[in-house]
């Protein structure tokens, strides 16, 4: 990291789990760096306490940051678990019908042709009828007229008029899309829409943290392509950041490799939900530039190149015909729980491999929900529950009730808890992040199911998560030098009894993530693959969003005279 000036930068990243910050210095020093739990009833409190920790440690001076640069997953989340906000779509012109995340769609004459010309007026009067029927219904609106990459007058008149009448965010498909196809503009736009109150959530509250510290530096916001917007950018193109956290840790992986004289590499970073893989060639991070599959639709979203494997620090540890499975379902680590004991009683009582619970810091929210749903009174009323138990008390079969779990669970209303690779590490010695009792004592349950000592069976667990990590970048490498998909081999490559095939990687493998080492070390010997564990590799996107906010900083300059406060971006 190379800064000739003397400047400060931080990075922010916030995940669905943790808020990382660091800063750096000149050269490139890291001078602080903090991990914070990711407050999700209230996000400026995990920029607050991460930001300020590490600007603690880095001497307190925060007049001294030339820039922010500020990653998160929570867009990549809100899509993937369909927890955006209700849109609005209005279609003008054609009137071809596409399955899309909207409430409803209503069809508008307009539009224009190739080449910008006009192909039938706007009708005003039916957008606005539109509108009503739309009102207290949705919490934004989507706008999308045929030809608007030629020519975007009628949905730039549509999104006036739509202000006019319900005063909500408005998306237009010109602002996001300048490529005609129109699915893919349908499904970005609608899913850029979804994202307006989310992105300007998580902007006002990151805004109150930085003003808290008293940093008044400008603010950068990664996009998924390593790129960056500014924050009035991102609060009308949201969707940009989508793979924004893998995008950041893909920039300070490819950086750790170059520092160590390799151009290329494979970036491998352990989150809590799952765990991404980026190839690195030339020094360069791959970028998808024809668009993103996004669930299951087809965007115009340009976004770094990678594959992603349902494995983390925070999945599911299940025991299956005697075999011990992890992910891809997300669990709250038993080591992260306020009060576990009532939750281990269950589990060991149940027989069971996971506990529904609200949280405390969700029980306001849930309690103003409560009078509408069965669910929510029984376990505010009696605590941790299973699901066998839930399905009985309420009436409810065990697919409904799996569908209302998941919904609540993706409002952030309750939390399912379980054994996870987290405690595992926290058993084995190899984490010291929350509480080790909690975690050993949820070791000896599952433990004594399998006839295993706790810390064998906390073992065998980060042995099933590293070797699926380690099947899936196999499976990386493979098609991106093949092209083919050899995932049936490579799980099976263990089982051959009369040959042994032997994978090893020609570029070495930067591991970063909280959980990063304890999971790929080993995974390393096995493959016989250079490893690299960089020094900040456990808040390794807060790292590369600091890189875009130090690249940005120095082609930005300060003018004499000018202090950091007033520079403009």
């Amino acid at each position: 990291m190379t800064m000739e000036n003397d400047f400060f930068v931080a990075g922010v990243d916030t995940g669905g789990t943790f808020t990382d910050a660091v800063v750096l210095g000149p050269g490139g020093k890291v001078l602080g760096r903090a991990k914070r739990p990711t407050r999700h009833h209230d996000l400026g409190t995990g920029t607050l306490e991460a930001l300020g920790e590490a600007l603690r440690q880095a001497g307190g001076d925060a007049d001294r940051l030339r820039r922010v640069g500020v990653s998160t997953t929570l867009a990549t989340n809100s899509v993937v678990e369909g927890r955006g906000a209700r849109v609005g779509l209005f279609q003008i012109g054609v009137r071809k019908p596409v399955r899309l995340p909207v409430v409803s769609v209503e069809f508008v004459q307009g539009g224009h042709m190739v080449g910008g010309r006009e192909e039938a007026p706007l009708d005003v009067q039916a957008l606005v009828n539109g509108v009503r029927r739309f009102q207290g219904h949705v919490d934004a609106y989507a706008v999308a007229a045929s030809g608007s990459c030629f020519n975007p007058n009628h949905e730039l008149v549509a999104a006036k008029a739509i202000s006019m009448v319900d005063p909500l965010p408005v998306s237009c498909a010109h602002e996001v899309s300048d490529l005609p196809s129109h699915e893919e503009r349908l499904a970005t736009v609608a899913l850029n829409a979804g994202l307006l109150p989310v992105m300007e959530h998580f902007l006002e509250r990151l805004r109150s943290g930085l003003d808290a510290l008293g940093v008044h530096a400008p603010v950068s916001v990664v996009c998924g392509d390593g790129e960056s917007l500014t924050p009035e950018q991102a609060l009308h193109r949201p969707l940009s950041t989508f793979a924004a956290g893998p995008a950041a840790s893909a920039l300070y992986g490819a950086h750790a490799a170059l520092e160590r004289g390799h151009a290329d590499a494979l970036v491998v970073d352990v989150g809590g939900t799952t765990t991404d893989l980026v190839t690195v060639r030339g020094g360069e991070v791959p970028v998808r530039d024809g668009g993103s599959i996004i669930g299951p639709w087809e965007t115009h979203v340009r976004a770094v190149e990678l594959r992603t494997v349902g494995i983390g620090g925070d999945s599911h540890v299940r025991v299956e015909h005697g075999a011990i499975r992890v992910g891809p379902r997300r669990m709250r680590p038993l080591a992260l729980l306020d009060d576990a004991g009532s939750v281990l009683d269950r589990l060991a009582q149940a027989e069971v491999d996971r506990v529904v619970l609200v949280p405390e810091e969700c029980r306001d929210r849930a309690e103003s929900l409560a009078g509408k749903s069965p669910l929510l009174r029984y376990l505010l009323d009696h605590g941790p529950s299973t699901a066998s138990e839930l399905t009985r008390v309420l009436g409810r079969n065990l697919v409904e009730l799996e569908q209302r779990l998941e919904e609540l669970a993706r409002d952030r209303v309750l939390v399912e808890t379980g054994f996870t690779p987290s405690d595992a590490l926290h058993v084995s010695g190899q984490a010291a992040f929350g509480d080790f009792d909690s975690a050993s004592r949820g070791a000896a349950i599952w433990a004594e199911r399998l006839g295993l000592d706790p810390k064998a069976f906390a073992g065998q667990v980060v042995d099933v998560a590293s070797c699926g990590i380690e099947d899936a970048l196999v499976e990386h490498m493979l098609r991106a030098e093949l092209g083919h998909d050899l995932a049936g081999l490579v799980r099976r490559r263990r089982e051959l009894r009369t040959i042994a095939l032997e994978l090893r990687p020609r570029v070495p493998v930067v591991a970063l993530g909280a959980a990063g080492r304890p999971l790929l070390e080993e995974m390393g010997r096995r493959l016989g693959a250079e490893c690299i564990f960089p020094r900040e590799h456990e808040v390794g996107n807060a790292v590369g969003a600091a890189l875009v906010a130090e690249r940005i900083a120095r082609m930005e300059p300060p003018t004499p005279g000018q202090s950091v406060q007033e520079e403009k971006q």
